[in-house]
């Protein structure tokens, strides 16, 4: 049995279900009204009722103010005159609309810059308000639970964020014709089930959200690679290299009914399914993919770009695991000759690549050639 001799590719395999995509896998989700930025809102909030005194409208003013602020960017302008819109709510007393749309606002203001220790009160605070004011099974109620729940997720408080989730995904399945609303918390939770190791439930709300995707846009849709590259992540995780790769062989479907017949801009989806099959052993489809790759990419960033130079490495290696000595030379020697012109020759990739390169010859007895190699790293010069 061949030794597994290079780190890159197993390396790889593991780091890309940690960090793939960031969005989906490592992300919680809260979908605030108060950032102009996302996606657009899961649940319009409450409207005010008309005022019914200046110090009514002169709180409409400013809460309009601040959300329109918040909307523009302006974010120092915006937490002015929200922080003054609450104050407003508050000197009125009591437990009206004003009242908890302002905690609301100021906390999703909060939220959406990731400021969860200012958001978290005002949110539990505005919870309830929302539950008596508008109702238990109110969208806007379902929205305030999603929101705290992400919070306690940054916060590493699982316990507390999984019931919050669990009620608005209820509330939403009954209340929402929007499944963007549900596909969000499904995702929020496939996520708190992954940091927690509990795999199988995350692989379930992962599907789940996948079909709810698929009857919404359909089985081909952009809008579900997201979802898919997630459960291809959470694979990986668990070693599972051949479901893995069934999920990333239809990402690469995808992907290339949106590229079109040059199938440019789909190089890293390749790339991403070269390495589970080169993980399983299946050598000759990983370097099919990675040429199919290559070509790609020779073709939009020319043939001594560093990201062409990194997937020659990698064809490098493969032909290393392989001890085929015949290819894998001058694979190196291109990948060596396009590190230096695009790194330098003393950049620490240069090295590791010129190591690799000296075990490879050596391998094969070519003493003298993996000789003058390890001179040129000792010299500095590699």
């Amino acid at each position: 049995m061949k030794r597994r001799r290079n780190s890159l590719w197993h390396g790889c395999v593991i780091m890309m279900a940690v960090v793939l995509p960031a969005m989906w896998s490592g992300c919680a989700e809260a979908p605030t009204r108060s950032s102009g930025e996302g996606p657009p809102p899961l649940a319009q909030p409450a409207q005010p009722s008309a005022p019914s005194s200046a110090g009514d409208s002169k709180w409409q003013q400013t809460f309009a103010a601040g959300k329109a602020a918040a909307e523009a960017g302006r974010d120092a302008e915006a937490e002015r005159a929200l922080q003054a819109a609450l104050g407003m709510a508050r000197e009125g007393g009591g437990q009206d609309m004003r009242l908890t749309e302002s905690l609301t606002q100021l906390g999703e203001f909060y939220l959406a810059r990731q400021r969860e220790s200012q958001a978290e009160p005002l949110l539990a605070e505005a919870l309830p308000l929302w539950e008596k004011l508008a109702g238990p099974a109110d969208a806007q109620t379902a929205t305030t639970l999603n929101n705290l729940g992400v919070i306690y997720q940054k916060q590493k408080r699982y316990g507390d964020a999984e019931p919050l989730y669990r009620r608005a995904l209820a509330i939403w399945e009954k209340a929402s014709p929007d499944q963007r609303d549900q596909v969000r918390v499904l995702k929020n939770l496939a996520v708190l089930y992954r940091a927690q190791g509990r795999w199988v439930e995350a692989e379930a709300r992962y599907k789940e959200l996948i079909v709810k995707r698929e009857k919404a846009v359909g089985p081909d849709h952009p809008d579900i690679l997201d979802a898919l590259q997630s459960l291809t992540g959470l694979y990986r995780l668990q070693g599972k290299m051949a479901d893995a790769a069934q999920i990333q062989q239809r990402v690469v479907q995808i992907k290339a009914r949106m590229s079109g017949s040059d199938g440019q801009g789909m190089g890293k989806e390749l790339i991403d399914l070269a390495m589970l099959q080169f993980a399983q052993g299946r050598y000759a489809e990983a370097e099919a993919l990675l040429r199919q790759a290559l070509a790609q990419q020779e073709r939009t960033l020319g043939p001594e770009h560093l990201t062409v130079g990194k997937t020659v490495h990698k064809l490098a290696e493969l032909a290393a695991e392989q001890d085929n000595i015949e290819q894998g030379a001058p694979l190196y020697h291109r990948a060596l000759s396009i590190y230096e012109k695009a790194l330098g020759p003393t950049h620490p990739d240069m090295t590791r690549l010129t190591k690799e390169y000296v075990t490879m010859l050596r391998r094969a007895h070519r003493d003298a050639d993996a000789d003058r190699l390890e001179a040129g790293i000792k010299d500095g010069r590699r």
